[in-house]
Parts: structure tokens; sequence; C-alpha cells
């Protein structure tokens, strides 16, 4: 079951697993012709997490190809968050932590 946080949930709490749910958050397509900051995204869908070590997050409201890698133990310093616009460049950056997620994940 996917996982859903806002950026604040991600950064305020990175021991949580997230809760999992049935219910999908609405899901509105980014409309502007500027490319998307993590500050424009609502909603993130969770792909991984190891709970106070990493996780990976896909934007999900707006629905736009924007990626985020959270170093749990490092989010208050400018090194706790790296941005991707593919899911291309966000996979091989997790090879670099020996994570490669399942093919069967949808990705934008």
């Amino acid at each position: 079951m996917p996982i859903f946080r806002t950026l604040p949930e991600i950064l305020s709490d990175a021991w949580s697993r997230g809760i999992e749910t049935t219910d999908l958050p609405l899901k509105e397509d980014w409309l502007s012709k500027d490319k998307a900051t993590i500050n424009d995204i609502n909603t993130w869908e969770q792909i991984y997490h190891q709970p106070g070590n990493i996780g990976v997050y896909a934007a999900w409201s707006p629905f736009v190809e924007l990626y985020i890698i959270t170093y749990d133990l490092f989010l208050n310093t400018p090194t706790g968050i790296e941005i991707f616009d593919s899911s291309e460049k966000v996979s091989q950056r997790l090879l670099d932590f020996e994570i490669k997620l399942p093919t069967n994940i949808v990705w934008v």
C-alpha cells in the first residue's frame, strides 16, 4: 500500500515509517511552465524508507517528475536532501547506496 507525506511531515519525523493507505490523495498535474521545486509539492509518495537513515519520495501532487532522497540524520543541514528531475537519475544515485528499487514501482 502506498504512503503519502507532506514535506513538513518528512522533515519533522525521520523515524516514522508513515501510514499506509488505500485512499489515494487528490492528484493534480503541474501546470506551470516553470520547473517545480520541492516547496511546490503538496504531497509526496514515499517510494522507499529506512527510518532514521534514508528516504526516497516522488512528487504526487502536483504530479511532476521530481524526486527527493532524504538523509534522515542530516535533514537540518544543506546536505540533508538531494533533488532529482528524472527517475533514471534518482535510480542511479540509489545504486551508490546499494539500493535497487523494484522495477514494478510506477514512476512518473
